[in-house]
């Protein structure tokens, strides 16, 4: 398994903003992504964690060349106030 980390700041007053906009713009697209184990977004204002657990790390990286984060930073640019920073991780355990 593979797990992708998106950690994303949000100025203060677009905070519920953002965090709708990645709702109905990846989580949405995620869900019938082939390869997706599991999609988890956690939220400690103004910042938001973005898990995506994936079976292999080509499933991964096939989800994110579609396009779908750039179009994210396009519509949220102004509720950002930095740039989003990802990790990738290898899960050594899971439950």
């Amino acid at each position: 398994m593979h797990k992708a980390i998106m950690e994303y700041n949000f100025n203060e007053k677009d905070f519920e903003t953002g965090c709708a906009l990645w709702k109905s713009m990846i989580f949405e697209k995620a869900q019938n992504q082939e390869g997706l184990i599991r999609m988890v977004f956690l939220t400690n204002k103004p910042k938001a964690l973005a898990l995506g657990i994936w079976e292999t790390k080509e499933h991964a990286r096939k989800f994110m060349s579609t396009g779908i984060f750039l179009e994210f930073l396009k519509a949220s640019v102004s509720c950002l106030a930095q740039q989003p920073k990802n990790d990738t991780w290898e899960i050594s355990a899971f439950y």
